[in-house]
């Protein structure tokens, strides 16, 4: 008599999504200034386990923003607002992502794999957020010499110590996660 294939948690896409969180989780180590003034990686200045000035300098850039888009100021509250979160909210995903990998690994649970995918999802939506305010904060950095807040002979200057980098960075890892969000732990074998 032949045993019928049980279908369970696709481990290997577990592992591969440890990896790619790992990945993402190197935003971290990109620079916030750079240049003259010394090289500040992201992780010095972020919350829990630095001195959290990333989250002080990413808001001072929101009203840039809305002047040079025109929106109203209760949009560019919730803005702001957002940005304060958005670190928390990036690197929490990973952090989740990590954890429900690990706690699939392990039970190879059917109804767990179900709860956490259904989680990231929502955090496949959350990620686009984060990605989109970081958009904000280059728009916002931008405005300034738009407006000629900052002397166009000065943009070397105001560049090494924006953390234009590390909005980048999160941009373009930001995106990519949320694709991989949403089709993560999706499969079974």
């Amino acid at each position: 008599m032949s045993k019928d294939h049980v279908k369970n948690v696709n481990v290997k896409q577990c592992f591969g999504t440890i990896f790619m969180s790992l990945i993402a989780a190197c935003v971290a180590l990109i620079p916030v200034t750079f240049g003259s003034g010394g090289i500040n990686m992201l992780y010095t200045r972020l919350p829990l386990v630095g001195d959290e000035t990333f989250i002080v300098q990413s808001v001072s850039f929101v009203p840039s923003f809305g002047e040079v888009t025109k929106l109203g100021a209760d949009v560019i509250e919730i803005l702001a607002m957002v940005m304060e979160y958005a670190p928390y909210a990036y690197f929490g995903i990973l952090a989740a992502n990590i954890v429900f990998s690990l706690l699939l690994i392990i039970t190879r649970s059917q109804i767990l794999r179900f709860i956490f995918k259904i989680i990231t999802i929502f955090a496949g939506f959350a990620m686009l957020i984060v990605a989109l305010n970081y958009i904000v904060y280059i728009v916002g950095f931008a405005g300034l010499f738009i407006q000629g807040t900052i002397p166009a002979e000065q943009i070397m200057q105001h560049l090494e110590t924006s953390g234009i980098l590390v909005a980048l960075g999160f941009v373009i890892m930001g995106f990519s996660m949320t694709g991989k969000q949403f089709r993560y732990f999706s499969k079974l074998y």
